[in-house]
Order: C-alpha cells, then sequence, then structure tokens
C-alpha cells in the first residue's frame, strides 16, 4: 500500500478521441416512419424536451473544473485520492445512463469528455501523487533566480550543484518507473534543469548587467521557461474544453427541442 505523504503543492500541476456511434440509413429513416416526431433517436429511442432539460440540469450541478483542478487533491492521502476519484467517476457513471444519451450528438461529446477523464486525467492525478511524494523532488523547485544568476555556464552550473544532485536522484526515478505520465515528467524535468533553466539564468544576468550599465536601454527580458506538467496525452485544459462543450451542446438541445 502507497504510503500517506502529503503532496508538494508546488509541483502538484494546477491537470481523444470519441467513439462515433453508427447507425444504419435505414435504421434511420424506420424509426423516423414508426415513430414519428421531432425528437432524436438512436436505435428507436426518442429524446424528449424534459429528458434534455434534465440532462443539462444534471450536468451543471457537476463542479468538473474543480475535480481536475490539482489543489483539490494537493493534501489529500493515497486512499483520500482512491475515494475522491471513485466519487468523479460515478457521477460521469450517472450521467453515462441518461436517456439524453440516446441522441447520438451528446452520445458521441459524453464519450469523448469520459474518455478525456479516464485516459489522461485520472491517471494524471495519480501519477501527480507518485512524483509530488518523491523525498527528493522539492530540490528540483527554484523559488528565487537572483541568487543563480551567474555570468557563464560554469558558475551556473557551480550555484546549482547541490539543489540538482538531488533533484535528479528524483528525476530518475520518474524516468525509469512503469508509470508512462511519470516518466515522460521525469525526461521533461531534465530537459528543464539541464537547459532551459539554466539558459534563462545566463541571459537573465546578462540583461540585468546591461540594464544597469545603461538604465535606459530597450532590452527584452528574458523569457522565464515554463515547469514542466504532470499530465496525460490531454490536459486539465482539453478536458475542460471537451466538457464544456458537451455541456454547451445540452443546452442548445434543451432550447430548441
Amino acid at each position: 500500500m502507497p504510503p500517506k505523504k502529503n503532496m508538494s503543492k508546488g509541483v502538484f500541476w494546477g491537470i481523444i478521441g470519441g467513439v462515433v456511434a453508427i447507425i444504419a440509413i435505414v435504421g434511420i429513416v424506420l424509426a423516423f416512419v414508426f415513430l414519428g416526431g421531432s425528437g432524436d433517436k438512436k436505435g428507436g429511442a426518442q429524446v424528449s424536451k424534459e429528458d434534455y432539460k434534465d440532462f443539462y440540469s444534471q450536468i451543471n450541478k457537476l463542479d468538473i473544473s474543480r475535480d481536475v483542478e490539482g489543489s483539490k487533491y494537493a493534501s489529500l492521502s493515497y486512499r483520500g485520492i482512491e475515494r475522491t476519484l471513485g466519487e468523479i467517476d460515478e457521477k460521469y457513471k450517472e450521467l453515462g445512463s441518461h436517456k439524453a444519451l440516446a441522441d447520438e450528438d451528446l452520445k458521441e461529446a459524453y464519450d469523448e469528455a469520459l474518455k478525456d477523464w479516464n485516459d489522461s486525467i485520472k491517471p494524471a492525478i495519480y501519477a501527480a501523487y507518485k512524483v509530488s511524494t518523491d523525498e527528493d523532488v522539492s530540490f528540483c523547485e527554484l523559488n528565487t533566480y537572483a541568487s543563480y544568476m551567474k555570468p557563464d555556464r560554469e558558475a551556473i552550473d557551480a550555484a546549482l550543484a547541490s539543489r540538482e544532485e538531488r533533484c535528479m536522484k528524483a528525476v530518475e526515478r520518474f524516468e525509469k518507473s512503469d508509470d508512462k505520465i511519470v516518466s515522460q515528467y521525469g525526461k521533461a524535468l531534465r530537459k528543464y534543469w539541464s537547459e532551459d533553466i539554466k539558459t534563462f539564468l545566463l541571459e537573465s544576468y546578462k540583461y540585468y548587467s546591461e540594464l544597469k550599465n545603461n538604465p535606459n536601454a530597450k532590452l527584452r527580458r528574458p523569457k522565464e521557461p515554463k515547469n514542466p506538467e504532470v499530465q496525460g496525452e490531454k490536459s486539465r485544459s482539453d478536458h475542460l474544453e471537451d466538457y464544456a462543450y458537451l455541456k454547451k451542446l445540452a443546452k442548445k438541445k434543451s432550447d430548441e427541442k
């Protein structure tokens, strides 16, 4: 059983195709002839205006944006995360059995959001737990840059040496992990340390040195490199976008019926 450790909030990240249901043309024609009406159908089932409205109402009750936010899990134990993710699974399960999903378009949008959750978001949350509870990962965080800005790479390497040594221990464990997301994060973190952050520190030193000598100079400030994130094939923002589309489609269906 994984140890009950609290997560490092600095490391935890702030978080693919749908299945298209195919109906034969003949089936659609027959359903229209025998069932009649203007409702959307799938396999002979008709979706009423009340079904669409209820589905949209249920979606609005869910706080998916909160469910995929890293801070929600930062203080939880492994069991706490399992329990929370299980509750979210139930939310999706309840939506999946709704009558409104007899509508093909709505079902396709739902499948897309569900696949995001199962294949990317949920695995990434578990991966982030593994990363954030590593004993050396805190050394990979730089809360300040000033003391590490040096005139050349050798000086920067020397200034970062003690932190980098401990950080690389974590990186090596991540890269060797059987968890694909953790392994990918380890590779991204190695690049961040070996290339991105050191280039930024060197450019920053030159920038501030030139600015000090010539305060009126029009210089472009170096852009701080983005910390690598623990994420699956689809990111948190991708999932929120797909879920927003599902929500928008449900609203449209409920209004036009």
